[in-house]
């Protein structure tokens, strides 16, 4: 397969809408979706999740606040052009992996762009993000394993925004709902299989801040100093 790359597909979406067969237009949905020439970062909350966990960290978790957060989605992996059709690679996974590939034909109209499932059938419309519009913004990536946990790290940057995925330290099952497993599991595997952040967030004067993550009690924590930068797919 012959890889190209498109800098029109470059930069910070917001999704409009998911449209899946036979079931309501999904328009409440958050997701956010930050794409480099090579690396990607995308993270999917439901609606009224925000405010609704109250513990200020991982092991304050409860059983109740588990359920919430395992409806998340989020995913960071490598990114694949063969024309208009993509393939995004997931290296990180909130969610257990499925069967299908994640594979979609793009369509490009200024700053809407039109996804059409390729192997499973759906149709997502995309808003790049104005706050990362500008042509001039440089976009880069990274793929590393963290030294404090040995977990693998994928981090992304446009302009003033990044994505970030670090993955979970326990190996899941394919084909594995996880809001089932937490169900399944004690308070302490519940948690372990939780441990898993999905997060974006903006590069500020003070470092780079996370607005949103997988992990609530870590938005609006710092998880950068300031000049900290992605160099050659790695951290600096």
């Amino acid at each position: 397969m012959v890889t190209t790359w498109d800098d029109r597909y470059e930069g910070v979406w917001e999704r409009l809408l998911l449209s899946l067969p036979g079931e309501a237009v999904d328009t409440l949905t958050r997701v956010s979706w930050i794409q480099a020439p090579h690396y990607y970062v995308d993270l999917r909350q439901p609606r009224g999740l925000r405010g609704k966990v109250r513990a200020t960290c991982l092991a304050e978790l409860r059983m109740d606040e588990a359920h919430l957060l395992s409806g998340q989605q989020g995913f960071a992996g490598t990114f694949a052009l063969q024309g208009q059709e993509a393939t995004w690679l997931r290296g990180i996974d909130y969610q257990p992996p499925g069967e299908l590939g994640d594979r979609g034909r793009l369509e490009v109209e200024g700053d809407l762009l039109i996804e059409h499932g390729i192997e499973a059938d759906y149709i997502e419309y995309w808003q790049r993000d104005a706050a990362g519009a500008d042509g001039g913004a440089v976009s880069m990536g990274a793929r590393f394993v963290s030294v404090d946990d040995g977990c693998p790290v994928i981090m992304v940057r446009h302009g003033a925004q990044f994505g970030y995925a670090r993955a979970r330290g326990r190996t899941v099952g394919r084909n594995i709902d996880l809001a089932r497993m937490v169900g399944q599991a004690d308070m302490a595997a519940a948690r372990d299989l939780l441990d898993c952040e999905i997060a974006v967030g903006r590069v500020t004067p003070e470092g780079w801040l996370i607005d949103r993550s997988t992990l609530p009690w870590r938005e609006g924590a710092m998880l950068l100093a300031a000049n900290a930068a992605i160099a050659g797919d790695m951290l600096a």
